[in-house]
């Protein structure tokens, strides 16, 4: 064999090789290609479904938002009936017939209907003034005092 035949059988070798490798680097291409196919489908999916969350999140808050507000209100206007008087007391007869947001209001109404006898005697009436009196007077000095 001579120099130019060795010559010409190794490269036939190696180009056999070569193209045999190149085969195999085209064939692992097109697997790759169809992989990164369906991680692009499977990642714009769940793009899709973030921007679904997303959106619905940003309803939910803004519904929120709407539900703060209109119980804000509510509060405000169920605290304002009931919490006419300067400490926000509203004050029952235990029966629950009269109420009044201050206990000469009570005692007031309960006058006009001429039925001061089923609830207190004058001394009962009297203490009683006195006992809410002093008990306004401690809260204006403590206020009083921190200013």
């Amino acid at each position: 064999m001579t120099i130019t035949e060795l010559v010409l059988v190794v490269s036939c070798v190696i180009n056999i090789l070569t193209l045999i490798l190149a085969f195999l680097s085209f064939k692992e291409g097109l697997v790759l290609k169809s992989s990164i196919k369906e991680l692009q489908i499977g990642l714009m999916t769940t793009l899709n479904k973030v921007h679904g969350l997303e959106h619905l999140t940003n309803k939910i808050g803004s519904s929120f938002t709407e539900f703060i507000n209109i119980t804000n209100n509510l509060v405000d206007k169920m605290s304002g009936m009931s919490n006419g008087s300067r400490h926000g007391h509203l004050y029952k007869t235990t029966d629950g017939k009269y109420s009044a947001t201050s206990i000469d209001e009570l005692i007031n109404k309960i006058k006009n209907a001429n039925e001061e006898s089923q609830y207190f005697s004058d001394e009962e009436l009297d203490k009683l003034r006195n006992m809410f009196s002093n008990e306004d007077d401690d809260d204006d000095d403590f206020l009083d005092n921190e200013a």
